[in-house]
């Protein structure tokens, strides 16, 4: 992160920042994880969340406002409700395309 920032203070342009995070929810409605997880291997995957972690940080030394995180989550809401129209409003796609960019045709 340290060289991530770095980078942008000195102009060198943006970073990817890879980060690694745990699958909080089942793949599915029919997926049981509690089968294959504990309650306790969830809830630490959420103590190590890095996303929250990295709020936390900016958060305390001041980065991240009040004012700065609900601007951002105003600008996201506005990009997925465009996105959920936009997708609603498409036209569904013909049955004879169903298979169309399939990795596989068994």
């Amino acid at each position: 992160m340290q060289e991530a920032a770095h980078r942008a203070r000195s102009g060198l342009g943006p970073t990817l920042i890879d980060a690694q995070v745990e699958r909080f929810l089942p793949h599915t409605s029919d997926d049981d994880d509690t089968r294959y997880r504990t309650r306790e291997e969830l809830e630490l995957s959420y103590q190590r969340d890095p996303i929250v972690l990295l709020r936390n940080q900016l958060e305390a030394n001041t980065t991240l406002t009040a004012k700065i995180q609900s601007d951002i989550e105003k600008e996201a809401k506005l990009i997925i409700n465009e996105a959920t129209q936009n997708a609603e409003a498409a036209p569904y796609v013909e049955t004879s395309e169903f298979n169309n960019h399939v990795y596989s045709t068994n």
